[in-house]
Order: structure tokens, then C-alpha cells, then sequence
């Protein structure tokens, strides 16, 4: 395995005052454990030096939780579960995040908005639609 990084301390350092400064927390603060800028710092890293799949993701952030918290200067706890991690992502302003990821390192972070389940066969996946939904066919 290469351990070369994309990017420079100073790049980090950059992304991470931005990620403070510049991208509000609008979670609820009721049962708030993990830091986004920590998590958000995490993703963004993990995908730069080729992490893609979710589960590589959450394992780059549980095997660099130290090193994560004191970039972001945020206190030490365990690490985000992976059950929890796509929640969290699917409640970011990617649009912001990909300005501040462009800025910092002149990369873009693709994220589709809408994923859509088409059963071809008549029948819909359990979990697939949202209540009230009607089942496409094709």
C-alpha cells in the first residue's frame, strides 16, 4: 500500500479553517456526538487518496481518529459507526462542501442527488420506496 498523499499540511490546515468558518452545522444539537468538520475532513481525505466505496471511507476515518481530531482540534472520541456516516452525508450541502473541497485543492467531489430504485420485474425492493410512493414499472 502507497502512502503518498495528494496533499500538503498547508492545504489541511486551509480546509479545516474553512470547514469551521465557512460550512454552518445545521443538525440538530439534541444527541450531536461527532464533530462535522471532523467527519467532513475524514471524507474528503479518505476520497482524495482514493477511498471510494463507504466502507473504505469509514475505515480511513476509524484508523486515522487520532491524527483526524487533532487537525480539527476536537476532542478524542470513537469514531462515527458506519450505520451512522451515510445519514450524516446525506444531510450535507454538497454544493458547498465541493466549493470549499475546489478551493482548498482543486478537485471536485461528485455526489449524485437522486437515486432512484426502477424495478424491472413488477416488484419494488423492501425499503426501496418511501411511504405513499408508487412502485415504477418498466
Amino acid at each position: 500500500m502507497e502512502n503518498k498523499n495528494p496533499f500538503n499540511d498547508k492545504e489541511i490546515a486551509s480546509f479545516v479553517d474553512m470547514l469551521n468558518t465557512e460550512l454552518p452545522d445545521i443538525r440538530d444539537n439534541r444527541g450531536k456526538r461527532h464533530s462535522l468538520t471532523s467527519v467532513i475532513a475524514g471524507v474528503v481525505l479518505a476520497t482524495l487518496v482514493g477511498r471510494q466505496k463507504l466502507s473504505e471511507i469509514h475505515r480511513f476515518i476509524s484508523n486515522r481518529i487520532v491524527w483526524l481530531s487533532e487537525l480539527t482540534k476536537t476532542k478524542l472520541i470513537k469514531p462515527i459507526s458506519r450505520a451512522h456516516l451515510p445519514r450524516l452525508l446525506d444531510g450535507l450541502n454538497w454544493i458547498s462542501v465541493n466549493e470549499l473541497v475546489e478551493r482548498c485543492f482543486g478537485v471536485k467531489i461528485q455526489h449524485d442527488e437522486i437515486k432512484k430504485w426502477v424495478a424491472i420485474d413488477g416488484k419494488a425492493l423492501r425499503g426501496t420506496l418511501d411511504s405513499g410512493d408508487k412502485q415504477n414499472i418498466i
